[in-house]
């Protein structure tokens, strides 16, 4: 097997023994393997979880954190990919601002996933600031918070308040009409502020806590005085999830008082993912009873000095999980070789980190960012030290698939889909069922899918390529389906999976070329083989 340095250098890649004959033939057999895209869904009346409030359930209890106040614990031994937590409705949850115009504010965009739904958004007719798919998700949202909104929203037209005082005016009106259980509601009431260090440390943020107070106060009426809008204003910024779809496009953020009480660490076991309006904490590896639920509120494929700071300036603690004990010592801070210049890595890592946030803040062009990414990853390379599997040329890299399917620039960014999968994601995600594993391995196994459709450009210097594709598609398939069971990923998602598997690899060996799982593999192998001589040709260039 290629050792780790390898694996960074991009000098080898992972086994091919991922796949052999006897998975795929144990994949294929219908008696063995199930690609009924429904039964992801977890019976909550089976399998002990509790109810201990409206909307939650889970596999976990509340109870003192050593250093770390409250936090969850498992309740039974959890295996991997199943659910600790399911929370079926949100204390709030808010679209993005610029995510109010594509996306349903009633099922937060879940049926934009159903290829069977017909999905085509309507505003609200009062304020037309929102969207629905239909009238079921009208009737919902307008039952839960929009009919005290609706005229406020209306009144401000043309502007649209943004999505933290959207949120904050959703939770004090909803709590002044009671339309909170009283167990949330109290839950809710207990988190923590840190009100103090906020004015004291962040006086920006806590300019903009307190500007949204006295907007929400004067534009909803509210009997609530601004001290305790201020406080919910707050909670909401330390205690919400950023919220995306099953696809993995952000949409905006989500709150629940008892998700809030799990706890962070690097070195995490579970992660929060979201599915429309549900939210679910799923098992990341086996989890043993009395075990602490942990997730990782910020990005744990950072370094040290980077985690630190992100979870000192947001969340006003110092991690002392065990990662961090080590330092600077682990995986996400190791540089190739140790006989560099630490001036000129933090130089080129800032640099890199100024172009990411100039991405972010949508001040470039796909084509100019994508040109901006190339540039400071080869500035990376420079250093020959640079693992691509360290931050930032693992999001880097990211970005640039991003722009390149923006611009329809399908064959690069499979090429850089195909690096991601083959030598990255398995140092930097290395549990199997890890979402964003998962997803980036969908997001590869589409890519294949429609250059085999299209047949061109050449692969493997053939003037069809179709073939090569078509293994490359298939070999993603059975990689995920193979994971399926360990997945960490959403239900929205493994369906998705579940159904292209049966109506791709399934249908194609039962009722098409019925080739052996045999023949399978060897043709999937041959695919790999020429791919990774372009992966290596693709990374000689990226450093040239």
């Amino acid at each position: 097997m290629a050792s780790i340095t390898d694996l960074q250098r991009g000098r080898r890649k992972v086994p091919e023994d991922i796949l052999n004959e006897d998975i795929l033939a144990r994949l294929l057999d219908p008696s063995i393997t199930s690609t009924d895209p429904d039964q992801d869904n977890e019976d909550i009346t089976k399998g002990g979880f509790e109810n201990p409030i409206p909307s939650v359930y889970t596999r976990a209890y509340p109870a003192p954190s050593p250093g770390a106040g409250t936090g969850i614990f498992a309740a039974m031994d959890i295996p991997a990919g199943r659910t600790v937590v399911l929370i079926q409705r949100p204390f709030v949850a808010v679209l993005d601002t610029e995510r109010l115009q594509d996306t349903c504010s009633g099922c937060l965009g879940q049926h934009h996933c159903n290829r069977d739904a017909k999905v085509e958004l309507k505003a609200c007719t009062g304020c037309r600031v929102v969207k629905y798919c239909n009238k079921t998700c009208q009737a919902k949202d307008w039952k839960f918070a929009h009919s005290f909104e609706c005229r406020i929203f209306k009144e401000l037209m043309p502007r649209v308040l943004p999505s933290n005082a959207r949120a904050i005016l959703r939770m004090v009106m909803r709590s002044e009409r009671g339309k909170y259980s009283k167990e949330e509601l109290g839950l809710f009431r207990k988190l923590q502020s840190h009100m103090g260090e906020i004015q004291a440390q962040n006086w920006e943020q806590w300019q903009r806590i307190s500007l949204t107070a006295k907007a929400v106060k004067k534009y909803s009426g509210c009997a609530m005085d601004e001290e305790m809008i201020c406080d919910y204003g707050a909670k909401l910024e330390l205690n919400s999830y950023n919220f995306h779809s099953p696809l993995s496009d952000r949409l905006g953020f989500y709150l629940h008082p008892y998700a809030a009480l799990i706890n962070h660490s690097c070195d995490y076991n579970s992660v929060v993912g979201s599915d429309g309006d549900a939210l679910y904490v799923k098992a990341l590896r086996p989890i043993q009873k009395g075990e602490e639920i942990l997730v990782s509120y910020i990005d744990a494929t950072n370094s040290y000095n980077i985690r630190q700071k992100g979870l000192s300036e947001r969340y006003y603690f110092k991690c002392r999980c065990p990662r961090c004990k080590k330092g600077t010592s682990t995986l996400e801070d190791c540089f190739l070789d140790e006989a560099h210049d630490l001036s000129v890595m933090e130089d080129a890592e800032t640099v890199a980190m100024n172009v990411l946030n100039r991405i972010g803040n949508a001040r470039l062009s796909q084509s100019e960012a994508a040109d901006e990414i190339k540039g400071v990853m080869k500035d990376l390379h420079k250093t020959s030290a640079w693992p691509i599997t360290r931050q930032p040329m693992v999001t880097l890299r990211d970005e640039l698939i991003t722009c390149l399917l923006s611009q329809d620039e399908l064959y690069e960014a499979f090429v850089h889909a195909a690096i991601r999968f083959r030598l990255i994601d398995p140092i930097v995600y290395p549990e199997p069922g890890h979402p964003t594993r998962q997803m980036h391995a969908w997001v590869f196994a589409m890519l294949a899918n429609e250059l085999m459709l299209q047949g061109l450009p050449a692969f493997g210097g053939k003037n069809d390529s179709s073939g090569a594709y078509a293994a490359i598609w298939q070999s993603a398939l059975f990689y995920l389906m193979n994971e399926i069971e360990v997945s960490s990923a959403v239900p929205t998602l493994k369906k998705i999976i579940r159904r292209a598997f049966a109506e791709g690899p399934v249908q194609m060996y039962h009722h098409g070329l019925r080739r052996s799982p045999g023949q399978l593999l060897h043709s999937m192998r041959r695919a790999w083989s020429e791919l990774d001589g372009i992966i290596d040709e693709t990374l000689e260039k990226e450093k040239a």
